[in-house]
Protein backbone atom coordinates (compact mmCIF):
# COMPACT_ATOMS: atom_id res chain seq x y z
CA UNK A 1 0.00 0.00 0.00
CA UNK A 2 1.43 3.36 -0.98
CA UNK A 3 1.24 6.74 0.75
CA UNK A 4 -1.01 8.43 1.61
CA UNK A 5 -2.46 5.75 3.81
CA UNK A 6 -6.04 4.54 3.94
CA UNK A 7 -8.22 6.56 6.33
CA UNK A 8 -9.00 4.78 9.61
CA UNK A 9 -11.85 2.30 9.28
CA UNK A 10 -11.77 2.11 5.47
CA UNK A 11 -10.79 -1.08 3.65
CA UNK A 12 -9.31 -0.65 0.19
CA UNK A 13 -8.16 -3.22 -2.37
CA UNK A 14 -9.02 -6.10 -0.03
CA UNK A 15 -6.17 -5.40 2.38
CA UNK A 16 -6.78 -7.85 5.20
CA UNK A 17 -4.74 -9.77 7.75
CA UNK A 18 -6.13 -12.84 9.53
CA UNK A 19 -9.62 -11.77 8.55
CA UNK A 20 -9.25 -8.32 10.12
CA UNK A 21 -8.42 -5.02 8.48
CA UNK A 22 -4.76 -4.09 8.84
CA UNK A 23 -3.77 -0.50 9.34
CA UNK A 24 -0.04 -0.93 8.73
CA UNK A 25 1.60 1.57 6.40
CA UNK A 26 3.28 -0.31 3.58
CA UNK A 27 6.06 0.59 1.20
CA UNK A 28 7.73 3.71 -0.06
CA UNK A 29 5.69 4.45 -3.19
CA UNK A 30 4.81 8.13 -3.17
CA UNK A 31 6.96 9.11 -0.15
CA UNK A 32 8.57 11.73 -2.38
CA UNK A 33 5.98 12.63 -4.99
CA UNK A 34 8.13 14.15 -7.72
CA UNK A 35 11.01 11.67 -7.75
CA UNK A 36 11.18 11.20 -11.49
CA UNK A 37 14.78 10.43 -10.52
CA UNK A 38 14.91 7.19 -8.50
CA UNK A 39 13.33 4.19 -6.88
CA UNK A 40 12.81 5.03 -3.19
CA UNK A 41 13.95 2.08 -1.06
CA UNK A 42 13.84 3.64 2.41
CA UNK A 43 12.56 6.80 4.04
CA UNK A 44 12.73 8.22 7.53
CA UNK A 45 11.15 11.34 8.98
CA UNK A 46 11.93 13.14 12.23
CA UNK A 47 11.68 16.47 14.01
CA UNK A 48 14.45 18.99 13.50
CA UNK A 49 15.08 20.05 17.08
CA UNK A 50 17.63 21.26 19.56
CA UNK A 51 17.80 20.14 23.18
CA UNK A 52 19.07 22.45 25.91
CA UNK A 53 19.81 21.16 29.39
CA UNK A 54 20.04 23.31 32.50
CA UNK A 55 21.74 22.27 35.70
CA UNK A 56 21.39 23.28 39.30
CA UNK A 57 24.34 24.46 41.45
CA UNK A 58 25.57 20.86 41.95
CA UNK A 59 25.75 20.14 38.21
CA UNK A 60 22.71 17.85 38.20
CA UNK A 61 20.33 18.30 35.30
CA UNK A 62 17.32 20.12 36.63
CA UNK A 63 15.64 21.32 33.47
CA UNK A 64 15.29 20.74 29.76
CA UNK A 65 14.15 22.93 26.89
CA UNK A 66 13.44 21.57 23.42
CA UNK A 67 13.20 23.85 20.43
CA UNK A 68 11.38 22.11 17.58
CA UNK A 69 11.79 24.15 14.42
CA UNK A 70 11.05 21.87 11.49
CA UNK A 71 11.24 18.41 9.96
CA UNK A 72 13.97 16.35 8.33
CA UNK A 73 13.55 13.46 5.90
CA UNK A 74 16.30 10.98 4.95
CA UNK A 75 15.27 9.36 1.67
CA UNK A 76 17.42 6.45 0.45
CA UNK A 77 17.10 5.74 -3.25
CA UNK A 78 18.61 3.33 -5.80
CA UNK A 79 20.94 5.30 -8.00
CA UNK A 80 20.38 5.17 -11.76
CA UNK A 81 22.50 6.62 -14.53
CA UNK A 82 19.45 7.61 -16.60
CA UNK A 83 18.11 9.91 -13.88
CA UNK A 84 19.39 13.16 -12.42
CA UNK A 85 19.54 13.52 -8.64
CA UNK A 86 17.90 16.55 -7.07
CA UNK A 87 20.37 19.38 -6.63
CA UNK A 88 21.20 20.84 -3.25
CA UNK A 89 19.28 24.08 -2.83
CA UNK A 90 16.22 22.96 -4.81
CA UNK A 91 12.81 21.86 -3.50
CA UNK A 92 10.93 18.58 -3.85
CA UNK A 93 7.48 17.54 -2.67
CA UNK A 94 7.53 15.06 0.20
CA UNK A 95 4.90 13.29 2.32
CA UNK A 96 4.48 13.87 6.07
CA UNK A 97 5.09 10.24 7.10
CA UNK A 98 5.02 11.00 10.83
CA UNK A 99 2.16 13.47 11.29
CA UNK A 100 4.47 16.21 12.60
CA UNK A 101 4.33 18.90 9.89
CA UNK A 102 1.79 21.68 9.41
CA UNK A 103 -1.67 20.16 9.77
CA UNK A 104 -0.20 17.12 11.61
CA UNK A 105 -2.00 14.75 9.22
CA UNK A 106 -0.08 11.70 8.01
CA UNK A 107 -0.05 11.65 4.21
CA UNK A 108 -0.16 15.43 3.71
CA UNK A 109 2.36 16.72 1.18
CA UNK A 110 4.79 19.59 1.63
CA UNK A 111 7.62 21.28 -0.20
CA UNK A 112 11.02 20.47 1.34
CA UNK A 113 14.49 21.89 0.72
CA UNK A 114 17.21 19.52 -0.58
CA UNK A 115 19.87 19.93 2.11
CA UNK A 116 22.24 17.14 1.07
CA UNK A 117 22.64 14.31 -1.43
CA UNK A 118 25.21 11.59 -0.64
CA UNK A 119 26.26 8.61 -2.75
CA UNK A 120 27.05 5.18 -1.27
CA UNK A 121 28.64 2.26 -3.12
CA UNK A 122 29.76 -1.22 -2.11
CA UNK A 123 30.96 -4.31 -4.01
CA UNK A 124 28.28 -6.34 -5.84
CA UNK A 125 25.47 -3.99 -4.78
CA UNK A 126 23.61 -1.29 -6.64
CA UNK A 127 24.57 2.28 -5.81
CA UNK A 128 22.43 4.16 -3.32
CA UNK A 129 21.96 7.82 -2.64
CA UNK A 130 20.68 9.37 0.59
CA UNK A 131 18.84 12.60 -0.08
CA UNK A 132 18.37 14.75 3.03
CA UNK A 133 15.34 17.03 2.90
CA UNK A 134 14.46 19.74 5.39
CA UNK A 135 11.45 21.92 6.06
CA UNK A 136 12.04 24.72 8.56
CA UNK A 137 8.99 26.22 10.24
CA UNK A 138 10.20 29.83 10.02
CA UNK A 139 11.39 29.56 6.40
CA UNK A 140 9.08 27.21 4.50
CA UNK A 141 6.12 27.54 6.89
CA UNK A 142 4.41 25.29 9.40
Amino acid sequence: MAWPTIPTGVLTNGIIGQGDATYFRWGTAGVVTNTGWYLVIRGSHRYKKEDFESTNGDGIQSGRTQMIHGSVWDITVRDRTDMTPPRIGTYVTVVDMNGIVGTKVVGSTYSAYVLDSNYDASPKNPGERVVVLERLTLIEGA
